[in-house]
Parts: structure tokens; C-alpha cells; sequence
């Protein structure tokens, strides 16, 4: 894809982005987690801005830093606003003479019609028990209200992580309070945070597939090597050639923040489809993002179905092993490296062995290795 059609739209759905909040028509009343839903909304326009800017400076590495951030960001937000299951794990309470079977059966019977419930499991050979809850409901009224919106406001990292620093909270006022939030913080961040914990939340309220959480975890360990140093983000970053690599490092870029953007506005949208207000325009605003699904469902993200590339890589993949006397079969494989699948994009290849030929929409002569 051109570089001046990239970041045209890329502008499109920012301008989109900043405006949303314009387009809602409020209703009399409104709640906290509505006007949070737009603010953790902006709050990441406002990066993806920063995105934009960096791209167009030549700071590919530091954008894809900050497209790491909005990605696992998004996750969080989703169950911010939507995450209304969630899992805690108890100690089964034994009583004297009580086996662990007997104790976790007796637990259970307790537990069963309770509405925040909605299952349970045993562990440990019964002496913990897993229960999925809903919830929470508010003081007043009945409407459900995802625990994420609860904790999100709670938990502070300052308590959890430098709350256990022994050297500074020796000289605290208040040595035992600073260790008992620390332990509270610290259990938040256990149940509810960290990346992993964010997908299997992300699951459990079926935001994601398994299948989905894999392609999640592809960009996220690619984009964790910029984060990280990495040889392969060092080399990507600081190559040798670096001409041959800047407009896929650009596009690439470019490419999450408007699959990313996307994701966000369509949130949005069913998220306040929920409430009272009313949406402005929404059915053009729905069209639009369809356009640029459309336009880039090149790049095979999360949600979208794989492209004329990835057909023709699995057919040719599945012609070779029939010649090796192997038998390809199931759905077309998600792919290893973002950066690679991009570049071999732009690159018409015919097969050898197989004769399947590729043509590429946008050919680049910086594309062959």
C-alpha cells in the first residue's frame, strides 16, 4: 500500500476517533462508567496520535513501543466496559474430621442460588474452589457493572510495587499499614492484571476466542521486541540496509494503529448501543469503518479472515507436502512474524516446485531479500 493513501486514512479514523464524543446525544442521566468509556477511549486516541507523529519522524521502534501499550490496552478497556465475568480463587474451609470432598460439598451447597454466581470448579484435590461471578451491581438499582470498572479505580501500582521495598517502607509512619495495602494491591494485580490474566478474562467473557487470543499473542510477542531489547527488534530497527526496510516498518506502523482504532470505535459503539443516549450518524460511522476494514484486510489482525497471501502460501505449503506424500489439512495457519508476512506482501513469487504463483497488488523492488 502507498505511503500517501496510509497515512490518509490513517488521519480519516483519527479525526473519526477525536470526534466520537461529539456525535453522542445524551440522555437525562448518565453514569460514571459512560463518561470513563470515553476518557480511557480518548486517552488512547491521544497515543495513537503520538504514533502518527512518530511515523512520519522515522521512529518506527518507539511506535511500535506505544502500539504494544494501545493493544493491551484495548483488552483492559473491553473489560472495563464489558468484563462482567471474572474468576476468584478460596480456600475450602475443613472442619474438624471433615475430608476435603465432604468440606468443598458442604461449600457448595451454601453457595448455589447466589446471583453473583455463575459456576464453580474445584482445585487442588478440593481444597480450593474456582468461582466465576457477575457482577458487581451498584448500591442502588440493578444494573450490572463489570468488576474491571471497580478495580481499574482501586488498584494503585505505587502500593504494589513499592510497598515490598523493605529500605523504604522501614522508614513509613506506618510500616504495618504500608505492608497490609501492599499485599491488597498486590492480590488486585494478581487476579485481575498482567497480560495473561487480561486474555483468559478476555476469554472467560467471550471477547476473544482461543483462537483469537493466539493472534493477539503473535503481535504482542513481536512487539514486545521493540519494547524489549531484542536482536531481532535491534536489527529491525538499526539495520545495515536500512532502506530496504523503512516502508515496511512505516506500513507496518501505520497498519496496527488503523486495525487497533477500529477495534476501539467499534467497542464504542456497542458499548453506548447499551445505554440511553443515542448515537449521531451511526450507520455512516459504521460504514466507514467497514470501508477501512476493507481497504486493509491485508493485514490479517485479529477478527478479520486471512488474505489472498495467506491463501496462496497454504496451498502452496499443502502442494509440497502432497509431493512429499504428507497430507496438509484443517484451517489456513496463523503466521509467525508480522514484519516478514508484510514484506513477502509485496513481493509477486511463483513456486517452484509447485508453480502457484502470488501477484502482488503493490510490488516493491525493495521487497526480495
Amino acid at each position: 500500500m502507498e505511503e500517501v493513501q496510509l497515512f490518509g486514512d490513517v488521519e480519516k479514523i483519527l479525526e473519526l476517533s477525536s470526534n466520537f464524543r461529539k456525535r453522542i446525544e445524551y440522555a437525562e442521566a448518565t453514569w460514571d462508567t459512560e463518561m470513563e468509556a470515553l476518557r480511557l477511549f480518548e486517552s488512547q486516541v491521544r497515543t495513537c496520535q503520538t504514533i502518527r507523529d512518530l511515523v512520519k519522524g522515522e521512529k518506527y521502534a518507539e511506535a511500535f513501543i506505544l502500539n504494544r501499550t494501545v493493544l493491551e490496552n484495548y483488552l483492559l478497556i473491553c473489560l472495563i466496559l464489558k468484563g462482567t465475568k471474572y474468576v476468584l480463587k478460596y480456600k475450602v474451609p475443613v472442619e474438624h474430621g471433615e475430608t476435603a470432598k465432604a468440606a468443598y460439598d458442604r461449600l457448595v451447597k451454601k453457595l448455589e442460588g447466589r446471583k453473583d454466581i455463575i459456576s464453580f470448579r474445584p482445585s487442588k484435590n478440593y481444597g480450593r474452589i474456582e468461582i466465576v461471578h457477575r457482577g458487581l451491581y451498584p448500591t442502588e438499582g440493578d444494573r450490572l457493572i463489570p468488576v474491571y470498572h471497580f478495580v481499574f479505580q482501586r488498584y494503585d501500582p505505587v502500593s504494589h510495587w513499592v510497598g515490598k521495598i523493605k529500605s523504604i517502607v522501614s522508614k513509613d509512619f506506618s510500616p504495618d499499614i504500608t505492608a497490609k495495602w501492599q499485599k491488597t494491591h498486590e492480590s488486585l494485580y494478581k487476579t485481575y492484571f498482567g497480560f495473561n490474566n487480561l486474555l483468559q478474562a478476555a476469554a472467560l467473557n467471550e471477547i476473544l476466542s482461543d483462537e483469537q487470543m493466539e493472534k493477539v499473542r503473535v503481535h504482542y510477542n513481536f512487539l514486545s521486541a521493540f519494547t524489549h531489547l531484542t536482536k531481532m527488534g535491534f536489527d529491525l530497527n538499526m539495520p545495515y540496509e536500512g532502506w530496504r526496510h523503512i516502508h515496511y516498518l512505516m506500513e507496518l506502523n501505520i497498519l496496527y494503529v488503523l486495525r487497533i482504532l477500529r477495534l476501539y470505535l467499534l467497542l464504542l459503539i456497542e458499548f453506548f448501543a447499551r445505554t440511553q443516549h443515542t448515537i449521531n450518524d451511526v450507520d455512516q460511522l459504521v460504514a466507514d469503518l467497514d470501508e477501512i476494514g476493507k481497504k486493509y484486510d491485508y493485514f490479517w489482525f485479529i477478527f478479520n479472515k486471512p488474505s489472498e497471501y495467506d491463501y496462496w502460501e497454504y496451498q502452496t505449503a499443502k502442494a509440497y507436502w502432497r509431493i512429499k506424500g504428507k497430507k496438509l489439512e484443517g484451517e489456513i495457519p496463523y503466521y509467525k512474524n508480522p514484519y516478514q508476512r508484510l514484506r513477502k506482501q509485496h513481493q509477486t513469487t511463483i513456486e517452484l516446485s509447485t508453480g502457484l504463483t502470488y501477484i502482488s497488488p503493490w510490488p516493491r523492488h525493495d521487497a526480495t531479500p
